[in-house]
């Protein structure tokens, strides 16, 4: 029976270190991206921007109205007549109103 010889590059893959590397990370990549803890990270800092938005807005609107309580506070003659004629439709004693359509 004769010898079977086999040559070591015969059956060497064809495979680069570089092209090993590259495969590694994209594996390593499409764990990360497919893992919910990486999901739930991105989701996470969304969230904690629009929280971020409203805090900023909510912020706003707490010194308005603070600023509004301080001047009911201090009897402000203007601004409370300004409160009376604005928000509860109220005239002087013998004030006429008029009112006018907008113009579209």
């Amino acid at each position: 029976m004769p010898k079977i010889r086999y040559s070591k590059n015969k059956y060497k893959p064809n495979i680069k270190f570089s092209q090993i590397i590259k495969i590694i990370i994209a594996l390593a990549v499409i764990y990360l991206v497919f893992n919910g803890n990486v999901r739930s990270i991105i989701f996470n800092s969304l969230e904690i921007g629009k929280l971020k938005k409203e805090d900023v807005k909510l912020d706003k609107e707490f010194i308005q109205l603070n600023n509004q309580l301080e001047k009911l506070q201090a009897n402000d003659k203007a601004y409370l007549e300004y409160l009376a004629r604005t928000k509860y439709n109220l005239t002087k004693k013998d004030e006429i109103e008029f009112r006018f359509k907008a113009q579209k």
